[in-house]
């Protein structure tokens, strides 16, 4: 695996979508070895066809050191004393017009609180209802891929951080 980590993969579990274009399929392409043909979480659930086809991350952070910890992902099931989570409203996923050829796991959020304060969302589609936005899910990133208003409700609470405008490109906003 070594191989495919040096050509800059990215998701190396497979929680997203079977397709080609996975960053371990374009790593794989890159050292000419054989693309697979589906997700990790794909081939688990198609092993195992009585289980639920339901899959879910549990990221944990530890308490003290701020580093993550006790993480859990669940194949078939959920992490032990969190079952009561079958029994949430389920979010359907949203593709956003021009899109389709992008498999992300991305949702519609309606409202968000960042340090106790409602945040206003609108979001840069336009087919996304008013008063939404479309939030992109992905556990293989610690970016966070948000419009300036939640950044800056969000990181703008943290004592001793500061807005940077010139790390990065015209349409990035960055805090340190």
């Amino acid at each position: 695996m070594s191989g495919v980590l040096n050509v800059g993969s990215e998701g190396i579990i497979g929680l997203g979508f079977t397709t080609k274009s996975t960053g371990v399929n374009r790593a794989l392409s890159a050292i000419n070895l054989p693309l697979t043909s589906s997700s990790a979480v794909a081939t688990l659930l198609d092993s195992y066809p009585s289980l639920p086809r339901t899959f879910s991350v549990l990221l944990g952070r530890d308490p003290v050191t701020g580093h993550g910890a006790d993480g859990m992902l669940t194949v078939g099931g959920y992490a032990p004393g969190l079952e009561t989570v079958s029994h949430s409203p389920h979010l359907s996923r949203f593709v956003p017009a021009g899109y389709a050829d992008q498999e992300r796991w991305t949702v519609l959020a309606d409202g968000l609180v960042a340090n106790g304060q409602a945040v206003r969302l609108h979001s840069a589609f336009s087919d996304a209802p008013v008063g939404t936005n479309v939030a992109l899910l992905d556990t293989g990133t610690t970016l966070s891929a948000v419009p300036r208003e939640v950044a800056d409700a969000i990181y703008g609470a943290v004592p001793g951080a500061f807005s940077v405008e010139v790390l990065t490109s015209d349409y990035s906003h960055d805090w340190v």
